[in-house]
């Protein structure tokens, strides 16, 4: 089956997609939890000890550029949806959620110019959903 390298990450090393389908290698993805919005979907373990993923189409900006209100608005909304998913994510105490921790332009998918996805989990932690706004 052929790999396709998919390029952006400054993290996780050898991330590819195989017939529309993400892996990468085993570790704090938070994949497996529905959040309030549509997530990659879990889909098992390759071969190669790789997570596969299902693909969520769009685009990451390159640089951090100017985002209008919309798209700002759009993004406040995806962030709240999925601390109010992961509130009561295994190991979050009392007010704690799974934070990203790496919430910036970069680490969303856009489609039509508006914010759809986060993707790019390998900084997670539970905490105070504010760490995820500093």
């Amino acid at each position: 089956m052929e790999e396709i390298p998919l390029s952006g990450g400054r993290v996780t090393a050898g991330v590819v997609r195989s017939v529309k389908i993400p892996r990468w290698s085993t570790g704090r993805s938070p994949s497996r939890r529905s959040a309030g919005c549509r997530p990659p979907r879990f889909r098992g373990i390759d071969e190669k000890g790789r997570e596969i993923l299902s693909f969520l189409p769009g685009e990451a900006p390159r640089d951090l550029g100017r985002f209008s209100e919309e798209q700002l608005a759009a993004a406040a909304k995806i962030i709240r949806a999925l601390h109010d998913g992961f509130a009561g994510f295994p190991g979050c105490g009392p007010g704690q959620v799974l934070c990203h921790n790496d919430l910036s332009p970069c680490n969303f998918l856009f489609a039509g110019g508006t914010p759809r996805f986060v993707i790019d989990w390998d900084a997670c932690a539970i905490g105070d959903p504010l760490d995820d706004l500093a």
